[in-house]
């Protein structure tokens, strides 16, 4: 099988651009998340945002290594069996942009039930990186973008991301997305 390519778990072909996996825009959306413009479009024209593929699990822990450089390096051997269990989770969500033929930024999507705001779902993106070598050109925020549209076709009412960060210009790439760090007051606890 073509790598990125055939149907996903949920039907739809993983390899399309995003615009073609999930398009829904019903009547209830007031407001839309606009990422700023990225510096360099042509770039990012050539990209495709889409699922990630069963057989990319290599590419993802390239990425993540970038995103957390202290955590210990999985093998993917390691970590086959959480993986298939990732994969078979209609509610979780790994989006990725594909650039050359290689993986230049992925975010998680997790989708939660619920019984508030009319028994509407809400999304959590979380595992939010651009690869070293591509960060500034707009590969994050065409990231952002569909897993937002994503969580928009699946009729979530909002999208919540934290950031641990303390860098300025993350913040100000999230806010860029629409999201407001005002909006909400975040907590965490480490359980480790």
């Amino acid at each position: 099988m073509e790598r990125g390519r055939g149907p996903s778990r949920h039907g739809r072909s993983v390899g399309r651009p995003w615009q073609e996996i999930s398009d829904y825009r019903g009547p209830s959306r007031t407001t839309s998340i606009h990422c700023r413009r990225p510096r360099r479009p042509s770039r990012t024209a050539m990209a495709t945002a889409r699922l990630i593929g069963a057989d990319e699990l290599d590419d993802l822990l390239d990425l993540y290594r970038m995103l957390n450089p202290d955590d210990p390096a999985l093998a993917p051997g390691d970590v086959e069996g959480l993986w298939q269990e990732m994969m078979a989770d209609d509610d979780l969500d790994i989006v990725v942009v594909e650039h050359d033929g290689r993986l230049v930024a992925t975010c998680v999507l997790s989708v939660t039930k619920n019984l508030t705001r009319g028994a509407r779902p809400f999304a959590l993106v979380e595992n939010v990186v651009t690869h070293e070598d591509y960060r500034g050109e707009g590969f994050g925020t065409q990231c952002v973008e569909a897993a937002v549209d994503r969580a928009r076709a699946r009729d979530c009412y909002k999208v919540m991301l934290l950031t641990g960060s303390e860098a300025g210009w993350k913040h100000e790439f999230y806010e860029g997305c629409g999201f407001d760090r005002d909006a909400k007051t975040g907590f965490t606890l480490d359980l480790t």
